[in-house]
Formats: C-alpha cells, sequence, structure tokens
C-alpha cells in the first residue's frame, strides 16, 4: 500500500519519524496519539516506538469514510 508517496511493507519496521511522515501527522501529533490509546498500534523497543507497516494499513484503513453512510444518517439518501 501506498500512502502519502510512501510504500509500505506490511512486514517492515517503521520508526516515529517514518511513520509520522507516511500518515501526514507531525511527530508530536504521533505522540499524543499514542499517550491517548488511538492511532496506529505501536511496539515500544527500548526508548523507541516503532510501527509495522500492516499495522499503519489497518489505522489508515479504518479512518476511511463512506460519504453515503453519512448522508444515509442524516436522512438524505
Amino acid at each position: 500500500m501506498r500512502i502519502n508517496g510512501i510504500e509500505i511493507n506490511n512486514e517492515t519496521l517503521y520508526s516515529a519519524a517514518e511513520t509520522s511522515a507516511a500518515l501526514g501527522l507531525t511527530e508530536h501529533t504521533l505522540a499524543t496519539y499514542r499517550s491517548k490509546g488511538y492511532g496506529p498500534k505501536f511496539f515500544k523497543i527500548g526508548r523507541r516506538c516503532m510501527y509495522m507497516g500492516h499495522d499503519l494499513t489497518e489505522f489508515v484503513e479504518q479512518c476511511a469514510i463512506d460519504p453515503n453512510d453519512i448522508l444515509a444518517s442524516r436522512g438524505c439518501v
């Protein structure tokens, strides 16, 4: 899967910097997501937070919004 022009390999570990670039977030926002229990799953390896490619793909897919669902909830469809 390609996210923001970055090819994500499902079996690769990505650093917080690489993950924030792929998701279009700042590293600070990504850290806030971690502290609030939101965002992609991560591994704590020593002091570093790492992300598996398949978890990034899953997170992006969960963020998808179907406009038809929004219209239906408003009684527009």
